[in-house]
């Protein structure tokens, strides 16, 4: 940890409507058997898939696609922690 971290500052405008996401790094990091990580890309596809689904169903559904991402022989090395909320 650093005083100052080096880190890009952004205000981006958050309005009635919009949903949140936030992730740790686990959520796209877990490989399939290719040793392809789940990445930025799977998660997008999830998200938009998920559009008209209620917070704790986009979560089950992330997470159900993360767990048949990953075959059950490879062991979990990080936390998998996503939080969504809707924006009222």
């Amino acid at each position: 940890m650093t005083a100052q971290p080096e880190y890009p500052v952004r205000d981006i405008p958050i309005c009635p409507g919009d949903r949140l996401l936030l992730y740790t790094d686990g959520v796209i990091e877990p490989e399939n058997a290719k040793g392809k990580s789940f990445g930025g890309t799977k998660l997008e596809e999830v998200v938009l898939g998920c559009q008209m689904s209620t917070p704790s169903d986009l979560t089950d559904k992330l997470l159900a696609e993360i767990r048949a991402w990953q075959p059950a022989s490879m062991a979990q090395q990080d936390d998998i922690t996503p939080v969504v909320t809707d924006v009222s």
